[in-house]
């Protein structure tokens, strides 16, 4: 064999290795997504399986809380979701959720996996980590908050319906709506109080921002409503939303009371004794209930006065 058919076929080899390896490695860069895309659908699998063992009777069997008739938080919200475009936003802060301050993937996570670890104190959310005390480990709680973040509702309903027929279950009588023997957690790891988690459970939702991208999911018949805020204020928000995200889990969102949390109505025609008497219960809460004293949470007297002047003079 002379040289240049020699070289000739050295040359064929070498463009053949470097076309097999360009190859593999663009069908590697793919394989790889759709192996962490496998592998976070099995992990909010797992997290449906986890809720709908231990979480639903509380919070819901759709996760919508008291919606639900149940005594638990709704957690099945747009607010806690995580999208793809979000996961950049801790390492490069944008405006892209409204504001700089609205939390993103690594907050949002982190809020959702502190409270599933260290319960919520003050309320009837226990610590569910091994660690303190629960039954579930680090990796079921991954596995939950997976979950709920990227909100695989559909998974939960899956598993509804073949844990039910698998164990003679009727679904009516799972949801828990007397807290009367549910046990308020004292403490907890450190984590949020109710004034803490605000900026959390009125994040804007993320798939808004989605709406005329032609190669994103777009959320339809939804828009972006920009006002200024006007009037009585608590913690940078209308008195009204402020309600809606911190006292609206326990007495509703019409302030008529929720049965099931034993909680009262918040109307001008039920609150009859001196405004004092609501400032002093907003203060000082109410022992032995889930009523915080909403001055150790963080609000200032005229914050306070704000939400009396609310609750009792102000029609739903």
């Amino acid at each position: 064999m002379n040289t240049t058919k020699q070289i000739t076929i050295i040359l064929a080899l070498l463009f053949g290795i470097m076309g097999t390896c360009f190859g593999y490695t663009v069908s590697e860069s793919s394989r790889q997504q759709k192996e962490a895309e496998h592998l976070n659908d099995r992990n909010a699998w797992r997290g449906a399986k986890i809720y709908v063992n231990n979480c639903r009777s509380c919070h819901g069997h759709q996760g919508l809380g008291s919606e639900e008739g149940a005594v638990g938080a709704k957690l099945n919200t747009p607010a806690f979701l995580i999208l793809e475009e979000d996961n950049k936003y801790g390492a490069e802060p944008t405006s892209k959720f409204g504001s700089v301050d609205s939390p993103g993937y690594t907050d949002i996570k982190a809020f959702v996996k502190n409270t599933l670890l260290c319960g919520r104190a003050g309320t009837y959310m226990p610590a569910w980590s091994e660690k303190y005390g629960g039954t579930l480990s680090e990796t079921q709680i991954d596995q939950l908050t997976i979950m709920l973040t990227t909100g695989r509702w559909d998974l939960v309903e899956e598993e509804i319906e073949k844990h039910d027929e698998e164990n003679n279950t009727n679904p009516d009588e799972v949801l828990l709506t007397d807290p009367s023997g549910l046990a308020i957690t004292s403490e907890n790891c450190g984590q949020y109080n109710a004034v803490q988690a605000l900026k959390f459970r009125t994040r804007p939702d993320p798939r808004l921002n989605l709406i005329g991208d032609e190669n994103e999911t777009s959320v339809k018949d939804e828009a972006i409503v920009s006002n200024v805020p006007t009037g009585p204020m608590v913690k940078g928000l209308p008195v009204d939303q402020f309600y809606a995200a911190a006292c609206a889990v326990c007495h509703g969102v019409d302030r008529q009371g929720i049965e099931s949390v034993g909680s009262l109505p918040l109307l001008p025609s039920y609150l009859t004794k001196d405004d004092d008497f609501y400032f002093e219960t907003l203060v000082n809460g109410r022992a032995g209930t889930v009523m915080p004293s909403w001055r150790a949470q963080g609000l200032s007297d005229e914050e306070m006065w704000n939400l009396v002047e609310f609750i009792k003079y102000t029609e739903p």
